[in-house]
């Protein structure tokens, strides 16, 4: 079992694969679009080497991936789940009538995550 903060990794991974700069541009023009398919690219590419090494994952710190990403771009996570390999996400967030959101805290960066399975799902409350 392998742990992860996706801020960190993969922007490790762009710069690994030699695209942080090529990244970093695209940010600073805002072009949102080819940084988007820049990072779906990286993060299929990142996700599929490191289900191969590892039994598990825990991936944590989605900041940065939402940023860049949305919700359905987790769909890739499922798909690994459904064939047999161990993923946990841990995501700030909470769960109301059967949906689950992502950065519930903060209404501007909020995020409903689908394709989630229900007897899968565990919240865990900060007792707040």
């Amino acid at each position: 079992m392998a742990f992860f903060d996706l801020n960190k990794t993969l922007l490790d991974y762009l710069e690994t694969q030699g695209k942080l700069d090529k990244a970093t541009e695209l940010a600073d023009k805002l072009h949102d679009k080819e940084l988007g398919q820049l990072m779906n690219k990286t993060w299929a590419k990142w996700l599929s080497v490191q289900t191969g090494k590892h039994f598990g994952l825990v991936l944590a710190g989605f900041e940065l991936f939402f940023s860049y990403r949305d919700s359905n771009a987790l769909a890739l996570v499922r798909q690994y789940a459904i064939n047999g390999k161990h993923l946990s996400l841990l995501l700030p967030g909470a769960q109301r009538d059967g949906l689950v959101w992502a950065f519930d805290k903060t209404p501007d960066f909020r995020r409903q995550i689908t394709g989630l399975v229900s007897e899968w799902t565990y919240v865990l409350n900060d007792g707040g």
